[in-house]
């Protein structure tokens, strides 16, 4: 029995268009591996991001009872020094204001640094696409 069967047959075409799936096939699964990498990964920075966050937390709140302490033996080391107490203590005062003040300005000025950052990469991106556009014409 030598029956012709359609589905059987290999023509160079069939060849072609199954080279063609199976390399569209996999493709699509390389997408989809590095989707599923790209998924691995921002849940790794999110979880170092959240350690980070409260290490961040912990040394933020050492950091106050420090500067606490250290405010108070200040005022102490004035007072040793013949200072009245309210003097030790407003001089103590200002100069932590003064520190204060320095460091919320350094923060103003990095803040708008990098609010002009997403600015920044828009131009570059739309003058890309410009000269994309361009070569394209």
């Amino acid at each position: 029995m030598n029956e012709h069967h359609p589905e059987h047959t290999t023509s160079p075409d069939t060849g072609l268009t199954d080279t063609a799936l199976r390399a569209f096939e996999k493709g699509r699964q390389l997408g989809r591996d590095e989707m599923a990498f790209a998924r691995a990964e921002i849940a790794q920075a999110g979880a170092n991001l959240r350690v980070a966050a409260v290490c961040l937390g912990i040394a933020l709140a050492t950091a106050i009872a420090l500067l606490a302490a250290l405010s108070q033996t200040l005022v102490y080391a004035l007072q040793a020094a013949g200072l009245a107490p309210v003097w030790a203590a407003l001089i103590t005062t200002v100069l932590l204001m003064l520190l204060g003040g320095l460091l919320a300005l350094r923060a103003f000025v990095l803040l708008r640094r990098a609010a002009a950052t997403p600015q920044t990469i828009i131009t570059k991106i739309s003058a890309d696409l410009q000269n994309l556009k361009e070569s394209l014409k």
